[in-house]
């Protein structure tokens, strides 16, 4: 399904929604093109966009585990990161980079004690670009869907089309 960023907003075109009950794996093909290239002026250019994940109750600020991306100029590539709340406290950790008209495969497993992420290819050789453990306590098992969000604090500059496909 293509996305839409307007220029201007924050959340992507066609918004979805998701409730679950202690969902284990979240899997997506994620295909960025160059509409996803931008500038901001100044520290909001590092902010991480986000792309999905899920939030537990009563707010995900506080519990929650999704991939975040922003545009690398000085690479021309997608930087990708892992991107949680743990009891309240923002985690963002780089994964890897990768380049522009390519599927990639992004996943999420929740086990007992950590969020697991995951970026490999599509093409069935099962390349692994990145893989990273995050220590979670909590043991909450009502959860909903995050969506993509761009920024931080500043809106699109552009519009920008992603393409994801769940797996």
């Amino acid at each position: 399904m293509k996305f839409i960023i307007h220029k201007g907003h924050h959340r992507a075109k066609p918004f979805s929604f998701g409730l679950w009950f202690n969902k284990k794996i979240f899997s997506k093909n994620i295909y960025f093109d160059t509409s996803c290239k931008y500038s901001i002026d100044g520290v909001d250019m590092m902010d991480t966009n986000k792309l999905f994940g899920v939030g537990y109750f009563p707010n995900h600020h506080i519990n929650s585990a999704r991939f975040g991306w922003r545009y690398d100029p000085d690479i021309d590539k997608i930087t990708i990161s892992a991107y949680c709340y743990l009891n309240g406290e923002r985690i963002i950790k780089e994964l890897c980079d990768l380049k522009f008209f390519t599927w990639y495969r992004f996943q999420i497993s929740i086990m007992e004690d950590r969020y697991l992420f995951d970026v490999s290819d599509t093409n069935n050789t099962w390349h692994k670009f990145a893989i990273e453990s995050i220590l979670k306590s909590h043991k909450k098992k009502w959860q909903f869907k995050l969506g993509i969000f761009f920024g931080g604090n500043k809106p699109a500059p552009k519009t920008m089309e992603l393409e994801m496909k769940n797996i």
